[in-house]
């Protein structure tokens, strides 16, 4: 072990990545609230594609008393010049790129006010650069040196209830156009393909179709990068038979429309979804999520999560946006100034290619 003394109520200490992963471990059991994001299981996989080294597992002790009081996992990386310190020493949340809702995990009573300050003497040289928090993990007033910003939000809605419950809080045309476009696919030979394995050929489906909408769009995901894309392929692996739920539609014998969601602890989240537009009539972005809603309530959920993006369809399911925080540590005064400085010139050049965009269009 490698420790720091803090001069607050808790301790930080670097541990192991095995003593990490058994702690993370440990916590699923001590901390239900915990997200899906910064699990066990998300641990693992990340360290499967990033390599055990760059993953920084952190235990939390109380200093009064010794005892373990909580636990987390940050990704090592190194600044990029947008921070205004590239190539510095920087932490944060794995891949939190495509996670929502990250916190320490606790063995006890939750102490918001105090995993910070441990943090920042521990690693007192280093960029902390932590998105997408859960905002029931952070304190009303930040340590010194901490800037808090909004995170993106995620869209959710706890305690769905059954099947029927669910419909019927639904606007009765939502309801009904859901009703038919599932009978138009099943008229126009449609047929499902459900599964809890991470099949290679069907995981390579549904990315790309995930793919080929987005890039229909001329949208830009964190997905499309290849090591976001395998470490989702390593959840798929690490979920398979108990939380992945994988489904695909075929008609004419190829695959026109496939989402890969989670289960975590009765919390449905749906990570990747694509389909064919040359079947746009049969709404099938909509449709696959509600196959995949349909044969999973009735086995009991607490929450419906389709994590980030402001699309009407999430409202049409009855979702209801959840904020997320960002909170950075630049490292230091002169560094803090620095990002400030970048970011203000980053968006003075927007603001000028806006405006040349806007008159080139008069």
């Amino acid at each position: 072990m490698n420790d720091r003394a803090t001069d607050g109520p808790l301790r930080a200490t670097v541990v192991t990545p095995a003593e990490g992963l058994d702690l993370a471990a440990r916590a699923e059991t001590a901390d239900p609230a915990a997200d899906f994001a910064g699990s066990a299981t998300w641990l693992q996989a990340a360290a499967e594609v990033l390599g055990e080294d760059r993953l920084v597992h952190v235990a939390l002790t109380d200093r009064a008393t010794g005892e373990l009081a909580g636990a987390l996992a940050l990704q090592s990386r190194r600044a990029g010049w947008r921070t205004g310190s590239p190539g510095r020493a920087s932490l944060g949340w794995p891949f939190a790129e495509v996670g929502y809702g990250f916190r320490p995990r606790w063995f006890g009573a939750a102490r918001p006010a105090h995993w910070l300050p441990a943090l920042r003497e521990l690693f007192p040289g280093h960029r902390l650069d932590l998105q997408r928090c859960a905002p029931d993990a952070l304190p009303d007033a930040l340590p010194h040196g901490f800037v808090r910003t909004e995170g993106p939000g995620t869209w959710v809605l706890a305690q769905p209830g059954s099947t029927e419950q669910w419909l019927g809080s639904l606007y009765g045309k939502h309801r009904r156009d859901l009703a038919k476009y599932r009978r138009d696919i099943q008229k126009a030979g449609g047929q499902w393909l459900d599964g809890e394995a991470a099949d290679p050929a069907l995981l390579d489906a549904c990315f790309r179709l995930h793919r080929a909408r987005l890039q229909d769009k001329g949208a830009q995901r964190a997905w499309f990068a290849a090591p976001v894309e395998l470490f989702l392929r390593k959840l798929a692996q690490g979920t398979a038979g108990r939380g992945l739920r994988l489904s695909l539609l075929a008609r004419d014998g190829r695959y026109v429309a496939a989402c890969l969601s989670f289960v975590h602890r009765r919390r449905f989240k749906a990570f990747v979804s694509g389909w064919d537009r040359a079947h746009a009539r049969l709404d099938l972005g909509r449709q696959v999520l509600y196959h995949q809603l349909l044969g999973e309530l009735p086995r009991g959920l607490d929450e419906i999560d389709f994590l980030g993006g402001d699309l009407a369809y999430k409202r049409e399911f009855g979702l209801h946006r959840q904020p997320t925080a960002d909170v950075i540590a630049h490292g230091g005064t002169f560094a803090a100034l620095r990002a400030r400085a970048v970011a203000g010139a980053i968006a003075a050049v927007r603001s000028v290619r806006r405006r040349l965009r806007a008159e080139a269009l008069r």
